[in-house]
C-alpha cells in the first residue's frame, strides 16, 4: 500500500499537521514507530506546540524561518538570470521589502514585474505595479513629524496618495522606522528580524527624537493600523493621525 511505485521513496505531507484529532493521531503513531521501508512522512505545521509528546519524540524536527533581504534579494537575481531578465538593484530590494521575509511572495512579485521583452525592470515601474512608498517620501514625513510642519507632512502624503502608494504600506514602513528610532544604532545592527534597509533614513533621524515622542508614535501608528482596516477613508485616517 505505502511502496513508491516509481521512486526510491514515497513521500507523504500532512500539511497542517496539528488539525488532526487524538484518534487520529494515535491510529498514526504504530506507523511512524515503524515506518515502512523507502517511504517518509512530513508533518507540517504552523503550531508545534499542539503536537503530541508522543508525535514530536518520533519525529526530526526542522524549524522553518523568515528570510532577510538580502538572502531573497540574491535568489530573486539568480531567478531573473536563469530567464534572462534585467532588473534595477533597486527593484529587486523593494520585492524583497514587500515579501516580508516569504520567498513564495517574492517570487510572484517578480512573476508579477516581468518585463516584455528586452526591457529592463526598474525601481519605478515595480512601484508602480505594487504601491510601494519611496523612501525619499518616507524621510520627508518623518522630517516634517520632526519639524512640527502639519502641512509638509500633508502635502507628502497627498503626493503618495495620487502617484498611487498604498497607504497600508506606508503605515507599515512608518511604524518600522519609528520602532527602529528606539534602537541604538548598535542593536539595530544585530537585529534578526526582517530588515526594511531604511539606514539613511534611521541614521538621519536616530538621536533626534526624544525617546517618548517616538513611543507615542509607535503607539498611534499600531492603533491606525486597526482603524485603518475599519475606516471608509484610510487617507483621511492618516491625516488625522
Amino acid at each position: 500500500r505505502y511502496a513508491s511505485g516509481e521512486g526510491r521513496f514515497k513521500v507523504y505531507i500532512i500539511d497542517e499537521a496539528h488539525m488532526l484529532t487524538t484518534e487520529a493521531f494515535n491510529a498514526f503513531l504504530k506507523t511512524l514507530e515503524e515506518p515502512p521501508p523507502g517511504v517518509v512522512f512530513v508533518l507540517a505545521t504552523t503550531d508545534p506546540s499542539r503536537l503530541p509528546r508522543t508525535i514530536i519524540s518520533r519525529c526530526q524536527r526542522f524549524n522553518f524561518h523568515l528570510l532577510g533581504v538580502d538572502q531573497v534579494c540574491r535568489r530573486l537575481q539568480e531567478v531573473a538570470t536563469e530567464e534572462g531578465w534585467q532588473i534595477e538593484p533597486e527593484a529587486l530590494s523593494i520585492i524583497a521589502r514587500l515579501a516580508e521575509g516569504s520567498m513564495r511572495d517574492a517570487l510572484g512579485l517578480l512573476e508579477q514585474v516581468q518585463p516584455y521583452q528586452g526591457e529592463v525592470i526598474t525601481a519605478e515601474y515595480v512601484r508602480r505595479i505594487t504601491g510601494a512608498i519611496r523612501e525619499e517620501s518616507l524621510e520627508m514625513l518623518t522630517g516634517s513629524v520632526f519639524e512640527n510642519n502639519l502641512a509638509g507632512a500633508l502635502t507628502v502624503l497627498q503626493e503618495v496618495v495620487s502617484e498611487g502608494g498604498d497607504l497600508s504600506l506606508l503605515l507599515r514602513d512608518l511604524t518600522y522606522c519609528f520602532s527602529r528610532l528606539l534602537l541604538p544604532a548598535d542593536a539595530q545592527s544585530c537585529s534578526k528580524g526582517i530588515d526594511y534597509s531604511y539606514g539613511r533614513l534611521l541614521d538621519n533621524f536616530r538621536g533626534q527624537f526624544h525617546r517618548e515622542k517616538v513611543m507615542a508614535a509607535v503607539e498611534l501608528l499600531y492603533q491606525v493600523n486597526t482603524e485603518l482596516k475599519q475606516g471608509f477613508s484610510p487617507q483621511f485616517t492618516l491625516e488625522v493621525a
